[in-house]
């Protein structure tokens, strides 16, 4: 059956008593008013069309209508069901949108989507990391060099007992400035500090991020869409996947007898 939303729209409309009049915000009679195919005023049981198919397996409209069904048999009022034809004519429309006609290509469009917003994700990951790590870098390098006097001072003492004392009303800065150094050349794998262009890669990763992040976001709004038509389509399923289930286990056990 073709994922014709007039169709699905009036067959839903009889089925419910749910007719133009009923559907009192404007942006719902606005998405239908511009659905494409529309002819005449809407809203007619005249203009209604029933739907009939002889394929065994429903297909995406069907399970739109199906889940549409699901949703309107705990409707208690006219405006709940108003409500759910708005959200099926904005499934249909993100579908035509993105030309998603089959059950298949959802699936197929949901599964990429998926992995790219998964890839972007694990991307900012990394490049989170690796910022947090130029941050201890940049740190430890800064604890060095704001020490390394007084550890010049103290090399140029070639008295003993001097040299110890001088290292004694210093030995925070001293033990600081070791732990830095053994920091960055056995976790960091540093062999020569260079702040300048650590911070210089920090720019360029957020910049990324940054880009990364209005990439991301849209991404992410579609495939929540896309998850939510899928989440239909599932619900619309489940009753013929137990009845299935059901036949199964029935016809097994009468192959065992």
């Amino acid at each position: 059956m073709e994922l014709n939303p007039v169709t699905i729209l009036r067959q839903i409309g009889t089925r419910n008593g749910l007719f133009w009049g009923d559907c009192h915000d404007e942006s719902t009679r606005k998405s239908m008013r511009d659905l494409p195919g529309r002819t005449g005023e809407p809203g007619t049981r005249s203009q209604v069309t029933e739907v009939r198919t002889s394929i065994k397996e429903p297909d995406l409209a069907d399970l739109l209508i199906r889940y549409h069904d699901m949703r309107n048999a705990g409707a208690r009022s006219q405006k709940a069901k108003a409500g759910n034809l708005k959200k099926l004519a904005a499934a249909y429309s993100f579908l035509k949108t993105n030309q998603i006609f089959t059950v298949e290509e959802l699936e197929r469009q949901t599964h990429e989507l998926s992995a790219a917003v998964d890839d972007l994700v694990a991307q900012s990951k990394a490049n989170t990391a690796r910022i947090k790590q130029l941050d201890n870098m940049i740190t430890f390098a800064e604890h060095i060099r704001r020490i390394q006097p007084i550890i010049d001072e103290m090399n140029a003492i070639h008295w003993k007992g001097r040299r110890e004392k001088f290292r004694a009303a210093h030995q925070q800065e001293i033990d600081l400035y070791y732990t830095s150094q053994r920091i960055l050349k056995e976790k960091h794998g540093v062999k020569k500090i260079n702040i300048p262009g650590w911070k210089k890669e920090q720019a360029a990763i957020r910049h990324e991020e940054e880009e990364r992040t209005a990439q991301y976001k849209p991404l992410r709004e579609k495939l929540e869409q896309m998850l939510n038509v899928k989440y239909w389509v599932e619900t619309a399923k489940r009753p013929d996947q137990e009845r299935n289930e059901a036949f199964r286990r029935k016809k097994k056990q009468v192959i065992i007898e």
